[in-house]
């Protein structure tokens, strides 16, 4: 509209833009930012973690803590359904099985890794996996391990109290990118 005073349209003020739209777009990107990071720490996973050094370290830490749930988090489904039992029947239960068959109550389990030796060829994995599928448990079995160690049960009341079995093995299989304790027997 024209100013009648003056023949040129009225002075107005420049509409402000609003920044609703800007704003919603950058909370969105640090949404979407934030999505990715978790994904990648949580499906990409800290390899280190993943490898059988951490589940034997877990295992170790599940037997010194009296933590059934932390040893049973590094066996398979079949594995866990195995030592469940063996400790409820044979051992009656998780007391006995810690505090008389492993002393943990008097004693701190460790271990000092003395050499690994690599199972992974076709055949020992088709042998895995056919025993897996025995109880149950079908699956793919990408790699194998045998771990030998040092095992050393250390007094708690008395440092000079050692007792080292001379060497244990453990195997470890690789499931869905995931290492789990298969051969544990001395243990449970």
């Amino acid at each position: 509209p024209m100013n009648p005073a003056y023949g040129q349209p009225p002075f107005m003020q420049p509409v402000k833009k609003k920044k609703t739209g800007l704003i919603i777009g950058i909370i969105a990107a640090l949404a979407v930012i934030a999505t990715a990071i978790i994904l990648i720490i949580v499906l990409g996973g800290n390899k280190k973690n993943n490898t059988y050094k951490a589940a034997l370290k877990t295992f170790i830490t599940g037997i010194n803590e009296q933590n059934l749930n932390k040893m049973y988090s590094v066996l398979p489904e079949p594995g866990v359904r195995y030592a469940k039992n063996e400790i409820e029947e044979y051992w009656e239960g998780a007391d006995y099985y810690f505090n008389e068959h492993l002393d943990v109550d008097e004693y701190t389990v460790s271990y000092k890794i003395t050499s690994v030796e690599s199972m992974n060829n076709q055949y020992d994995l088709y042998l895995i996996e056919s025993d897996l599928l025995m109880y149950g448990y079908q699956c793919d079995v990408t790699d194998s391990c045998i771990v030998h160690t040092l095992i050393t049960f250390t007094s708690k009341t008395n440092p000079n109290d050692v007792d080292v079995d001379d060497d244990e093995e453990f195997q470890f299989i690789k499931i869905n990118g995931k290492w789990y304790l298969y051969n544990y027997e001395d243990f449970i």
